[in-house]
């Protein structure tokens, strides 16, 4: 519901668009860095920017127009040092994002590198459009300072938790602009009060591991087979599927997996690396373990989703009835 006209919306260059800014230069941005984990670091920084480019500029209002709004300087801090991030777009390097609002409406981001002034900010916007915007403001919403390069940084921090490190980033929550046009299901993290009022069937949202938590996930062997229902990951979400026929193709020592569904005419093949969701049976110790660990109800059911790493063949004549198969793989989300 909108409750001051001066809140922004998001144009479709921005936001919705095939080609959208959003996804161009956040969604798709590349870091450069090289850090113990990129891959801790390219996670939070998603996070970070999915917040700022989407939730603060959903929740900010003022009549000036039109305006730009900074995102930056961005770092990393690992290992207690902070580290200027090197980011790469689509046809860009910078660790600066600047947000250009004309008429209360988000039109586009554009990235620019540290050392760039507040008021060669001022100029490139007019280079880059002919928009002479009225001011620019910092994250905090205050105006800045055209004669200096004073402005917030953004720290992604790598040292914290991730219980610590979602509290600065809490799940997005748009009051302005459709968020299921911007963000896939599993781009979407849902706080408790959605999920209650969720369909069933429309709860699969996915949640990122946290590193310290992985050592509590057992190592099960997934066991699959022809007549069994398993989940599957598609771009919409996971779905629930029953394996028409598990095959395995033979040649020499060597075997190659695939799975077909009912109703589905493409069949799935299972390599190492292949993404696959394992919904094991978990033992009661174990399993009061994650559920203090990740702050779940009680009757959780776990599905942990991540690359196969290992399979395990088991002929018919060694189970007394159908080929089995075990999958083994390194859970890196849960749902």
């Amino acid at each position: 519901m909108i409750t001051n006209i001066n809140e922004f919306f998001f144009s479709k260059h921005y936001a919705y668009d095939s080609d959208n800014r959003f996804k161009l230069r956040i969604k798709d941005a590349i870091i450069n860095n090289k850090l113990q984990n990129n891959e801790l670091a390219n996670s939070r920084f998603k996070k970070a920017m999915f917040y700022y480019g989407l939730d603060v500029l959903d929740k900010l209002a003022t009549a000036m127009n039109p305006l730009a709004i900074v995102f930056g300087n961005i770092y990393f801090r690992e290992n207690k040092k902070l580290i200027l991030a090197d980011i790469s777009v689509d046809k860009s390097k910078g660790n600066i994002y600047v947000a250009i609002i004309k008429d209360q409406i988000v039109v586009t981001l554009l990235l620019y590198p540290a050392l760039i002034s507040n008021q060669d900010i001022f100029d490139k916007i007019k280079q880059h459009d002919g928009t002479e915007v009225k001011k620019i403001l910092d994250i905090d919403n205050t105006v800045l300072s055209l004669n200096d390069k004073k402005r917030k940084n953004i720290i992604i921090d790598l040292d914290i938790s991730d219980l610590e490190f979602n509290k600065l980033y809490p799940p997005i929550s748009l009051k302005n602009n459709n968020i299921n046009g911007i963000l896939t299901k599993s781009e979407i993290v849902l706080n408790d009060e959605e999920l209650k009022n969720k369909p069933k069937e429309d709860i699969f949202s996915m949640k990122i591991i946290p590193t310290e938590f992985k050592k509590l996930i057992p190592n099960k062997e997934f066991v699959i087979y022809t007549g069994m229902e398993i989940l599957v990951n598609y771009k919409d979400g996971p779905k629930i599927k029953k394996i028409r026929n598990l095959v395995i193709d033979e040649k020499g020592t060597s075997r190659k997996f695939s799975l077909e569904f009912e109703n589905t005419l493409k069949p799935m093949p299972l390599e190492l690396g292949t993404t696959f969701i394992i919904s094991p049976k978990i033992a009661n110790e174990e399993y009061r373990k994650l559920i203090d660990a990740f702050e779940l109800d009680d009757n959780t059911n776990f599905n942990f989703m991540g690359p196969i790493t290992k399979f395990n063949f088991y002929k018919k004549e060694k189970t007394g009835n159908i080929p089995k198969l075990g999958v083994i793989i390194d859970p890196r989300n849960f749902f």
